[in-house]
């Protein structure tokens, strides 16, 4: 009976640990916003990457999260929450006909979107 005791204590501390490691794991938010859109139509996609060699991807099969979100007055933005450090590139879509996919001409996008990135 002692053992049965002593391994259900030990268990339990050990899931209580697990907990309280999990809870101080350092995370961060990353908040993405593109003003000056040509039109408010369709939504913006929002796909974040954290591996080297993973953008362009242009099927978008390579992303490390993805978000798709409302357009209002020309801008749109998103947060991505609950992400560990590191490092990480954005790449958006202004998806008109919300395909989900860049529609593109012979060989180049039918409409490029200009970025300004500016650091908060």
């Amino acid at each position: 009976m002692k053992n049965t005791t002593k391994i259900i204590v030990l268990s339990a501390l050990s899931i209580f640990a697990s907990f309280i490691y999990a809870n101080n794991v350092e995370t961060f938010s990353l908040t993405v916003k593109i003003e000056g859109l040509r039109n408010s139509e369709g939504m913006v996609q929002f796909a974040l990457y954290n591996k080297d060699d993973s953008i362009p991807d242009v099927q978008y099969k390579k992303y490390y999260r993805i978000q798709t979100v409302n357009i209002n007055n020309g801008s749109s933005y998103t947060i991505f929450n609950d992400l560990p450090k590191g490092r990480y590139a954005v790449s958006a879509l202004h998806d008109e006909n919300m395909n989900e996919r860049i529609d593109r001409g012979l060989f180049y996008p039918l409409k490029a979107l200009a970025l300004q990135i500016t650091p908060l």
